[in-house]
């Protein structure tokens, strides 16, 4: 057993993730929206650098990922180009 879905079943999980974390930025944005017309201009900005904080955190650990990930590959294609250079 490979570890991987049939064909069939892993076509569902994109549009199952898609709809699921939809319906939780819609529940949230609705959330978010009622709280903030009846609150301080301090707890606006307070919940403004939250939300820049989250994406800036976000978006530095999707970097972070993509650098490891590029990291890897090169270094695996280098041990597979020497280790090709050593048979022949």
């Amino acid at each position: 057993m490979s570890g991987r879905l049939p064909p069939n079943r892993a076509s569902w999980i994109s549009p199952i993730a898609i709809v699921l974390v939809t319906a939780i930025t819609a529940a949230l944005a609705i959330l978010f929206s009622a709280n903030y017309c009846c609150s301080t201009p301090g707890e606006r900005l307070g919940v403004w650098g939250g939300v820049l904080g989250g994406l800036l955190g976000a978006l530095g650990a999707a970097l972070a990922v993509v650098l490891t990930l590029r990291g890897q590959r090169r270094d695996e294609a280098e041990t597979i180009r020497d280790a090709a250079r050593r048979e022949v």
